[in-house]
């Protein structure tokens, strides 16, 4: 809120948004359904990008506002990582030797 008061727009704020947290779907534990008129009440400007594409991401940070600047970056847990993709599971888990090898390997390091 202060930051709002005050208009710190060289201050930017980013929420990674991939609806899940540590006990499943944040639509089942707490609604995000307003988030962006939940900021902007408290007087950011809010954008929204897809928080894989680095090119969108950089045109929010590059974006000019006299307000500070929330950026929701729409992702997906685990991405490109098949036993991993949208398993809420592997908030807190540690990957084994074995699984950390396999999911290099599908994200090609």
């Amino acid at each position: 809120m202060l930051a709002g008061q005050h208009r710190l727009n060289n201050l930017f704020f980013v929420v990674d948004f991939n609806g899940l947290q540590a006990d499943g779907n944040t639509d089942n534990i707490i609604s995000w359904k307003n988030m962006q008129k939940q900021i902007e009440s408290f007087g950011w400007n809010v954008l929204i990008a897809d928080g894989h594409d680095f090119t969108e991401l950089d045109l929010a940070f590059s974006a000019i506002s006299e307000k500070p600047t929330a950026i929701i970056a729409k992702t997906i847990k685990g991405k490109g990582i098949s036993f991993m993709e949208n398993d809420y599971s592997w908030h807190d888990r540690a990957l084994s030797k074995e699984l950390l090898k396999r999911a290099k390997m599908e994200i090609g390091l």
